[in-house]
């Protein structure tokens, strides 16, 4: 295993001394700091697997740092332990209380040190884990419903404060009852699967996909206007009809993949009140795709109304 590969943490003693640091290296790739204050500047920068304080007479800001660790943001999962020297019990319970995963003696040894930050460690991407099952649609492996909620008001709100554009496409895959119907749900997942993947490769890294539900997906679009935002949909929906599905025997199934999809977007110059009117307006976008015979990308116009013209 490589210095690269091993969990990273940032010691912070207050001594200079650097001996639990050094004691580490072996297992770790530690980063050093000399004050609980380069801890917390380290671990902001860094997102550290753990970050390891020293409390005492001599290192009076370890809890300090502590605080500041886990009432940010940006670093509130990360695990935190303290080394005390004097151990005080209730120092420690109050500790604990505000959250400190472990708060142990200077004295322990370095074996049970390791042993102690290898559970932490595996407890925080334990939590990970399970926080990001919470956010993925368990089919295609993109953001759920609930997660592009939460994404959407901070992208809306990234534009608004920045005034930039965005642009949000609510997408349909056409006729999946057909599929389901004709060749079985099985299938139907397939072709599911084949317009995710197809949408994964069509995006920019600053670009957001999540299943809405059902054959419905929504992608967001920052720096996009509706008509370049269109453009890659258009894109997307050529493409999808080229894909072909393998049935159970092994051949392509005889039908040809194809989408709808509603584009609508926010600027400085024709603003939506919310992130909510925005998914309004492309879904209603997509009705009007919808409506008009499918396979086809209908771009919201300008003042929050629904062009008639598709882009097939």
């Amino acid at each position: 295993m490589t210095a690269r590969d091993r969990p990273r943490i940032v010691v912070a003693e207050s001594s200079g001394a650097g001996g639990v640091g050094r004691s580490l290296e072996p297992w770790y790739d530690v980063v050093t700091t000399s004050s609980g204050k380069q801890a917390v500047a380290h671990a902001r920068e860094l997102s550290p697997d753990l970050v390891l304080l020293s409390a005492g007479p001599k290192e009076s800001d370890g809890v300090g740092a502590a605080v500041r660790l886990l009432c940010s943001s940006r670093t509130e999962h990360i695990p935190v332990l303290i080394l005390a020297d004097p151990y005080d019990d209730a120092d420690a319970v109050r500790c604990l209380d505000l959250g400190v995963t472990d708060y142990l003696s200077r004295a322990i040894s370095t074996r049970e040190l390791v042993a102690r930050i290898e559970k932490a460690i595996r407890e925080m991407r334990f939590r990970r884990e399970l926080a990001e099952l919470a956010r993925t649609d368990a089919l295609t492996g993109l953001a759920n419903f609930r997660a592009l909620m939460a994404r959407m008001a901070e992208e809306f709100s990234r534009a608004v404060r920045y005034e930039y554009p965005l642009s949000a496409v609510m997408i349909d895959l056409d006729h999946l009852k057909q599929i389901n119907d004709r060749f079985g749900h099985d299938i139907g997942n397939k072709a599911i699967l084949a317009l995710t993947r197809t949408l994964r490769a069509s995006l920019r890294q600053t670009d957001f996909a999540a299943r809405f539900g059902g054959d419905e997906f929504v992608v967001l679009l920052p720096h996009q206007t509706p008509s370049e935002a269109a453009v890659m949909v258009e894109r997307l929906r050529r493409t999808l009809s080229t894909v072909r599905i393998e049935g159970p025997n092994g051949r392509p199934i005889d039908f040809t993949l194809t989408l709808s999809a509603g584009v609508a977007g926010h600027a400085v110059d024709d603003p939506r009140p919310s992130f909510e009117a925005l998914l309004q307006l492309s879904d209603a976008a997509l009705y009007q795709a919808k409506r008009t015979g499918r396979d086809r990308v209908v771009v919201c116009e300008r003042r929050s109304q629904v062009g008639a013209q598709g882009m097939a």
